[in-house]
This record gives C-alpha cells, sequence and structure tokens, in this order.
C-alpha cells in the first residue's frame, strides 16, 4: 500500500494512507531521515478527535512534538470544518 499524501516537516514525516471502508483518515508517522516508524494518527471516537498513537520506546524532543501537535490541531479543524459543511452539520 503506497501513501497517498506525504508531509513533510523537520525531523518527521506524514504518510496518510487510503484505507477501504474507513470514514476516517489513517497517518503513519516516520522518521524523515531513517524512515523509522513513530506511530500512527488516526480518529479515537472516545474523544471525538484524531490522536496520535506511539510505538513504544520512541523518544520526542519538543520540535517533534510541536510539528505532532500542529499536524493534529489542523487534522481536528479541517474535519469540524467538513462536519459543519454537511446539511445536517455533524457527523452521522
Amino acid at each position: 500500500m503506497s501513501a497517498i499524501n506525504i508531509i513533510d516537516k523537520e525531523y518527521i514525516r506524514f504518510l496518510e494512507y487510503e484505507i477501504p471502508k474507513r470514514k476516517t483518515k489513517y497517518w503513519a508517522v516516520e522518521n524523515k531521515n531513517h524512515r523509522t516508524r513513530l506511530g500512527e494518527i488516526e480518529w479515537y471516537s472516545a474523544w471525538r478527535r484524531y490522536c496520535f498513537f506511539t510505538v513504544d520506546g520512541i523518544v520526542f524532543d519538543e520540535i517533534c512534538l510541536m510539528d505532532i501537535l500542529k499536524f493534529l490541531h489542523e487534522q481536528n479543524r479541517l474535519h469540524r470544518a467538513k462536519l459543519m459543511e454537511q446539511p445536517n452539520g455533524r457527523n452521522k
């Protein structure tokens, strides 16, 4: 399976994958230089937002964490905006 969208930051890369029958987006997060998997970003229905799920034993500095935070914030904002465009103003 190949990524349909790739977003590069200073040290990390977000790779969006299309998963059949899935209503929300899914991204793999990896180290940009070594392509080591750091975790995934996917919809967490209990909190009704996208969240970052790390791989055990991964270490982050403030630059990487800030990039992940900004990415999550933007994806949650886009998701809410998309929902508001729907006729009933919310996701079913």
